[in-house]
């Protein structure tokens, strides 16, 4: 499967030490993951019990694309605009207090995404398309804003 959005801030960082959501099921469950801006306005996926990896880059700001995919194995890849930025291993819950694809939201109110977002996509990827969204880049659809 795959889940992305396009999301828009006038800035990407500041001085909390807050992160905010961008995808994610997480619930403090082992196997859950989230993937979120840091106040340094990096990315970071984080999967709850496994591993948590940060981008090099923090964000310009403006319009980007998120995209996540699970390629099977526990492993979901993440996608910045496109293009390939991280990896974890040991995805293993979807839970049901939340979807695959919980957009933008945390139960902490000081840890909200304050921007935009458009274009959210969430399907499944049948097998004769999912090297399109598992290599070095991912489709990112003709923004619709």
């Amino acid at each position: 499967w795959t889940v992305a959005h396009f999301f828009y801030s006038d800035s990407y960082t500041d001085s909390s030490t807050n992160i905010r959501p961008l995808i994610n099921n997480d619930n403090d469950v082992s196997g859950t993951f989230f993937v979120c801006i840091r106040s340094s306005g990096k990315l970071c996926l984080h999967m709850r019990g496994g591993s948590v990896v940060e981008s090099e880059n923090a964000l310009t700001p403006g319009w980007h694309h998120i995209r996540v995919t699970h390629v099977g194995n526990g492993v979901l890849r993440a996608y910045l605009d496109g293009e390939f930025i991280l990896t974890v291993n040991k995805f293993s819950r979807t839970t049901e207090s939340m979807c695959i694809g919980q957009f933008v939201q945390h139960n902490d109110n000081t840890r909200q995404f304050t921007g935009n977002i458009d274009g959210i996509e969430f399907f499944e990827i049948d097998e004769e398309r999912i090297s399109e969204y598992t290599g070095s880049s991912a489709p990112v659809p003709e923004k619709p804003f």
